[in-house]
């Protein structure tokens, strides 16, 4: 598919007609775009904009490689999904949905670092700012939460006994997802690290140091 024929495409798909086209991007008119999809132009300084306008993938517009649709932004993905969510009784939800990063255990360390508008892949949720999905890997804590499942971590919780909880463990890069445990030492409390598969030892905070940073708040199992 030619240029011309891509702008075409993207122009009918919008509904635009090629005077539309030239008072929304400043600097083009409509010969110079006409010329374009005519193919007497072959190349414009106005692809971006092009692109943007008819939102499609500007390396597609311009090369015809890759797919003509690009991803949505992360602001587009989350109005979209308070528009769904919309209003109850007309009354705005106290916690909306939004959608969330989904990130690995490499990742879940330095996540406040990256921000939140960045990654492949988002789900909806409803969350505090600063909160994200966790993608579980390994068996350290099957049966109850297998490989590829999802998990809501909540940052800048206070974690208590019982809770799962993601946590730093000392000289290790990657985050690990247990269950916490608060013990004491007659009157000294130290903390445990818990795997449900019995295989895996407890990480205990007297012998390695570890840090939660983050609570469970919801598990999305993955369906096999």
């Amino acid at each position: 598919m030619s240029l011309s024929d891509r702008l075409k495409s993207a122009r009918k798909a919008k509904k635009f007609s090629q005077a539309e086209v030239a008072e929304r991007i400043d600097g083009l008119s409509q010969s110079a775009y006409s010329q374009l999809e005519s193919g007497k132009s072959k190349t414009t300084t106005k692809m971006i904009e092009l692109a943007r306008l008819f939102g499609v993938n500007a390396d597609w517009l311009a090369t015809g490689q890759g797919e003509m649709s690009t991803k949505p932004s992360i602001d587009d993905l989350r109005q979209k999904m308070n528009e769904i969510q919309g209003r109850e009784n007309g009354v705005e939800h106290a916690n909306p949905v939004k959608m969330l990063p989904i990130i690995n255990e490499v990742q879940a360390g330095h996540f406040t670092e990256i921000g939140d508008d960045v990654f492949d892949e988002y789900e909806p949720a409803h969350h505090k700012d600063g909160d994200y999905w966790l993608r579980v890997k390994g068996d350290s804590m099957t049966p109850d939460f297998n490989q590829g499942d999802l998990i809501l971590i909540g940052r800048n919780r206070v974690a208590v006994t019982g809770n799962y909880v993601v946590a730093l463990v000392a000289d290790d890069p990657k985050a690990t997802f247990k269950k916490y445990r608060e013990c004491f030492d007659g009157d000294k409390p130290y903390h445990q690290l818990i795997a449900l598969n019995e295989f895996y030892p407890t990480i205990d905070s007297r012998a390695k140091a570890f840090e939660v940073i983050g609570v469970v708040l919801e598990h999305k199992r993955v369906l096999v």
